[in-house]
């Protein structure tokens, strides 16, 4: 989680999902390896294909479609009165716009049995917006962007 801009009128905050990055690049690697191996007979090559086959094929299906592997731009505009939240994926980029008075809560996410959080809103509509898509920030991290988007929206700890 990086801050771009942050002063009195904008507060721009970018996450990069490296760690989703690094773990679809270690199932490509893997993938890669497989179409390579070598095979005692026809057989073993033409299952070894499908399998690193497949192995490449979804990862490339999940890198395209799912927003954990996204890099996310979240600007908070207050003279506009606008939250836009940039995804860009390999299909290109994606960009929604929130009115600021619309955000209800910010808090830190955690799965249940993970030790690595993320950040998240949470709308007046209970629509909820994350910041990573895959909640890879240390408990400190996740915290000090909370109490920044909370001091910047003027929202109290809740």
């Amino acid at each position: 989680m990086r801050i771009i801009d942050h002063n009195n009128e904008k507060l721009v905050i970018q996450y990069y999902p490296i760690h989703s990055w690094v773990f679809f690049s270690a199932f490509i690697l893997l993938g890669l390896i497989g179409l390579f191996l070598p095979a005692n007979s026809a057989d073993e090559l033409l299952v070894g294909h499908i399998a690193a086959g497949a192995i490449l094929g979804l990862c490339i299906i999940f890198i395209c479609v799912f927003d954990s592997v996204k890099i996310n731009t979240w600007s908070f505009n207050k003279r506009d009165g606008i939250l836009t939240v940039n995804k860009m994926g390999l299909l290109g980029p994606s960009s929604h716009d929130y009115l600021l008075k619309e955000i209800y809560k910010v808090d830190i996410e955690q799965e249940s049995d993970q030790i690595f959080y993320g950040i998240k809103l949470i709308l007046l509509n209970r629509k909820t917006l994350h910041l990573c898509g895959d909640n890879s920030l240390s408990i400190e991290k996740a915290q000090q962007g909370v109490r920044l988007i909370q001091s910047f929206l003027h929202i109290k700890h809740q």
